[in-house]
This record gives structure tokens, C-alpha cells and sequence, in this order.
């Protein structure tokens, strides 16, 4: 029950996060962009296309492949623009990032989503609370009413939440992932 109550505290607190995954063609679409401004459009590697608003938490810009992959952080605001084959970034106040961007695999823009959050929180915490109740009437129901009550009241309510609350999380798990 413990491992729940830190799980669904943890969640709330970090949230959930939308990551797309773009190449670094649409990175300069982003330039500038700061909460309060209007989304903007950008083209992920699928070829959809999703809206970006102004309260992204960064730009991860991958570089290399396998084991030379390099990951680089991006925040709000920054300015990019491309120019010919390069592609030029640099967070405010600090010096700007020259890169081939035919070396860049792809940028991924993260996200908050409060929507998805507030899902995977609510089915774990729907499915905590039937499992408690189950297991509750379940050892209710189960056990012998002549014989006092063992020294494990309430196993069957923990038994219950922990097994339908791990299974309501592990099904909302896969909302806490991409576009």
C-alpha cells in the first residue's frame, strides 16, 4: 500500500509528459517560442502533424547513433535556425550550438500533460479503491463466522488493492508514453 501511495504521489508531482519526435528541420519552427505564445505546428518522422504549445519543458536534440548517440537539452527560450546543411541553437544567454544536421537523428519536444496525468491517476486510483473494497468483502464473505476474527483483518483489502491498483497502473502505463 506504501509503494502505491508513493507512486501515485510521485505521478502527481512529475506528471505526464507527450514527447514528439521530429527531425531537425522543424527545430527552428520552435525558435523563440515561450508560454503564452500560439501553438506551432511541427511534422513529426511519421509525417503527422502536432501541435506544440508555448509551455514545452525542452527540445532533446539527438546526435549520432547506437553508442555514440549524444543526447543535448534544449530549454525555453531559445532561438535555432537552419542554414544550408547546418544547425544553429542556443539556449538564452549561453553560446550558440553549431552541429551538421545531418549528424542530428531527430529533436524530441516534451511536454506536460496534465490530461494524461490526471487519467493514469484516476484509473489507479478507481482500480486501488475497488480492490480494497473487494478484497474486504471477499475476506468478509470467505471467512467462518464462529471463530473470532484472525489476527490478519484487513489482508484481503490489501491483497485486493495491491493487485487491482498494479493492474489498473500497468494498463494507464502505456497513456504515459508518445503521441
Amino acid at each position: 500500500m506504501l509503494r502505491v501511495a508513493v507512486g501515485m504521489v510521485a505521478l502527481s508531482l512529475t506528471g505526464c509528459f507527450k514527447v514528439a519526435e521530429a527531425p531537425a528541420d522543424e527545430m527552428p519552427k520552435l525558435s523563440g517560442h515561450t508560454a503564452g505564445r500560439p501553438e506551432v505546428k511541427i511534422r513529426t518522422l511519421d509525417g503527422d502533424e502536432v501541435e506544440i504549445d508555448g509551455e514545452f519543458k525542452e527540445v532533446r536534440v539527438i546526435v549520432g547513433y547506437d553508442w555514440q548517440q549524444q543526447v543535448r537539452i534544449v530549454r525555453p527560450p531559445f532561438v535555432a535556425e537552419k542554414s544550408g546543411d547546418d544547425l544553429r541553437y542556443a539556449s538564452s544567454g549561453s553560446q550558440t550550438t553549431k552541429i551538421d544536421a545531418a549528424e542530428v537523428q531527430r529533436i524530441e519536444v516534451v511536454q506536460r500533460d496534465g490530461a494524461r496525468t490526471w487519467t493514469v491517476l484516476g484509473v489507479g486510483v478507481g482500480a486501488t479503491l475497488v480492490g480494497a473494497v473487494l478484497g474486504a468483502y471477499l475476506e468478509e464473505r470467505g471467512r467462518d463466522k464462529t471463530t473470532p476474527r484472525s489476527s490478519c483483518g484487513g489482508c484481503g483489502a490489501a491483497a485486493g488493492m495491491i493487485v487491482l491498483g498494479g493492474a489498473g497502473f500497468l494498463l494507464v502505463v502505456p497513456l504515459t508514453k508518445y503521441y
